[in-house]
């Protein structure tokens, strides 16, 4: 049986292309450890993986994108319906050695308030994407899994 260290690390090197906003469409019932693990990390505030399939979900229930960005995305907003995205950071690597912090900054909104965070490996994080929010990346590459949510 795999271990959650061994699940994350096949997740991580899954194929995608770096600094993309999609990837290939991965499920979670491949990895159940590192499912389960995310499962009790988003109870513990309040929310859960997609469980309600709706067309306006951009990624559907068990499901999950991969990202990794070397450079910093912009501000935006998505065009998204009644539910909020999850991040689980797999992977920060320093890419460039500076005299600044050298860790990805994510800007985000959970419920109504604004939140700045370093993102270290292993965060699991839930944001409402119909509001304002960006990564900053200071030298470094972050590879995340990018998944729908719903609150409990």
């Amino acid at each position: 049986m795999k271990t959650l260290d061994e699940e994350v690390a096949e997740v991580a090197s899954l194929p995608h292309e770096l600094n993309q906003f999609s990837s290939p469409r991965n499920w979670f019932g491949n990895y159940p450890i590192l499912k389960a693990w995310i499962q009790e990390e988003l109870y513990r505030s309040g929310r859960r993986l997609a469980t309600r399939d709706t067309k306006e979900r951009e990624i559907p229930p068990e499901s999950f994108e991969l990202q990794t960005h070397t450079i910093s995305v912009h501000e935006h907003t998505d065009s998204v319906r009644d539910f909020e995205f999850g991040i689980y950071v797999l992977k920060c690597l320093p890419v460039v050695r500076t005299a600044y912090e050298s860790r990805t900054q994510f800007t985000f909104y959970r419920e109504r308030h604004k939140s700045i965070r370093f993102l270290n490996e292993g965060d699991c994080i839930t944001f409402n994407p119909r509001k304002p929010h960006s990564m900053t990346y200071f030298g470094d590459a972050a590879t995340f899994m990018l998944f729908s949510v719903d609150k409990l």
